[in-house]
């Protein structure tokens, strides 16, 4: 033999060592990439009619999680022979394996069940008549908030097209939407037309949708897990309770807090973040620092979480809800009122105890003058603390009182020097206190067979003024319900304040008193032509 081919032989041996070395085991002989670890087992339909059929697949996996090779058996078996039968194996192709369940004829579940290598996986099929199909799911769960590691069961009430419950054995699915939050129980048959699942929660807070689906009709509904110490959160406190207007001169801002407790019915320690909605009569109030804010979220201090309610311009009721984050744990403040907090000209009263006093002829008689007040909209409590200020032609009165939470305050008028303005008779009929002067001297000839006209002594000698005025704002018509006059808008021009001792309705400049000149002219106008606030 020559060298050369000598050679050439030691090569051909190297190379052929080589190949066996590295190549695949043969099919069949139990290497790692041919034995199945898992099985995927699918029906196409999952559910069919007595008679129909059904195509099976099994997807087979090695312990690589890949698809194994082609040409290896799959054996397939049902446990109920009367309800069907099945191709009893197929080989892989591409990894998977079909078989054709056939139905008998009757109704009821069957396991069918795919195995290979020791492997093997078992799904169910329902067999049904059509009349019986689910057309409704009504889903439930007990209870819907939960705490971390706690369970619910959720129950789904089928229906079919007639509107009643399904027959028994049949199938319910179901799934939630976030593995990290939990487990449930995959399926669970009907019994009197309903079917329950247990979910049971990780150690994460939070919200999972769980759905039930039976026969293409699915329902889905929610349940809040939340963190294991919160228990709960309530209305603490809201000072004060009543606030007034936004520029009415009353307190605007009310605090209000929340408390979150823990299961020991203690205030959290940790912080919680607590989502904040106001609900108003809708006139510019706010919650927070920031304007037009209606919604915000704060965290707790020390078990309470705390935000500031602003008043608008419009009176009515403002509440806030507050909803511990991640969770459907919430509760409402109670109802802060905002009022209308402005003196209304409308709703201002003054009264008398005694409207007679012995006054000419005794001093030190006294009596009591009342004072009422409103706001625009017809409420009193909301005037608590404003001052009313009093003059008297003669006689002594009170400077001022503070009206009390009702809106109403109470001072002593006393008789005294100087006495009532000396008057001259009028004949203006068209002046109230003039024709009720005359009224009174009518009656009195009548009555009496006196007649006083003329004499030095006339009925409104004995008159005293007695005047009240506080800050306040004129009657107005407010059109549009934004709690603020805007221009057209009907109002009451009321005349400046005068001490009318003559009784005239006119300002006498020798001894009478200009109270409040309102375009400050120095002058007694009857108006001035614009809505007064």
């Amino acid at each position: 033999m020559s060298i050369k081919k000598f050679i050439g032989l030691i090569l051909a041996i190297m190379i052929t060592t080589v190949m066996v070395s590295c190549g695949s085991a043969p099919s069949g002989s139990g290497g790692s990439n041919s034995k199945a670890a898992a099985i995927e087992l699918t029906a196409d339909p999952a559910f069919i009619e007595p008679g129909g059929f059904s195509i099976i697949t099994a997807k087979v996996y090695n312990g690589d999680g890949e698809l194994i090779e082609d040409n290896r058996s799959v054996s397939f078996s049902v446990d109920n022979s009367g309800l069907g039968s099945i191709t009893s194996s197929s080989n892989t192709t591409n990894g998977e394996a079909k078989a054709t369940f056939n139905s008998s004829g009757a109704s009821g579940i069957v396991n069918i069940t795919a195995s290979i290598d020791g492997v093997s996986r078992t799904i169910s099929m329902q067999i049904y008549n059509s009349e019986s199909k689910a057309a409704v799911i009504s889903l439930t769960a007990d209870p819907s908030t939960i705490v971390v590691g706690g369970f619910s069961i959720i129950t789904a009430e089928v229906y079919n097209n007639n509107g009643e419950k399904i027959e028994d054995n049949r199938i319910v699915n179901f799934y939630i939407d976030n593995n990290s939050l939990g487990t449930i129980t995959e399926s669970s048959l009907t019994k009197d037309g309903q079917a329950s699942a247990t979910f049971k929660s990780s150690t994460n807070s939070g919200t999972v949708n769980i759905t039930a689906k039976i026969d293409n009709v699915s329902q889905s509904i929610k349940v809040y897990i939340n963190k294991s110490g919160v228990s709960s959160i309530e209305f603490s406190s809201a000072d004060p309770q009543v606030i007034g207007l936004k520029g009415s001169g009353q307190t605007e801002v009310a605090e209000v807090k929340f408390l979150v407790k823990d299961f020991n019915g203690q205030p959290m320690a940790e912080n919680v973040l607590v989502n904040l909605k106001l609900n108003g009569p809708n006139g510019d109030e706010y919650i927070g620092d920031v304007p037009g804010v209606k919604e915000m979220s704060v965290y707790t201090i020390n078990g309470y979480a705390t935000v500031y309610l602003h008043s608008g311009n419009v009176p009515g009721t403002a509440t806030i809800l507050a909803t511990i984050d991640g969770t459907n744990l919430n509760t409402s403040s109670g109802v802060i009122s905002i009022g209308g907090g402005f003196p209304s000209s409308k709703h201002f009263s003054i009264s008398s105890g005694m409207l007679n006093l012995e006054g000419l002829a005794y001093d030190n008689i006294q009596t009591d003058v009342n004072v009422l007040l409103g706001d625009r909209y017809g409420n009193y409590n909301v005037l608590g603390g404003t001052t009313v200020s009093f003059y008297s032609e003669c006689g002594a009165i009170d400077r001022s009182v503070v009206l009390s939470d009702n809106g109403s305050g109470t001072v002593k008028f006393r008789t005294q020097s100087p006495q009532p303005q000396d008057v001259d008779e009028c004949e203006d009929m068209t002046n109230d206190y003039c024709k009720a002067e005359q009224d009174f001297i009518d009656l009195y000839w009548r009555t009496m067979g006196i007649n006083i006209k003329g004499s030095e002594h006339l009925p409104r000698d004995g008159l005293c003024t007695i005047v009240a005025v506080v800050d306040g704002e004129e009657e107005f018509v407010d059109a549009n319900g934004n709690g603020l006059y805007d221009d057209g808008e009907t109002f009451v021009d009321l005349p400046d304040i005068i001490l009318d001792k003559d009784d005239d309705k006119t300002l006498n400049t020798v001894y009478e008193h200009l109270i409040v000149d309102k375009n400050n002219n120095g002058e007694f106008d009857l108006g001035n032509g614009k809505w007064d606030n």
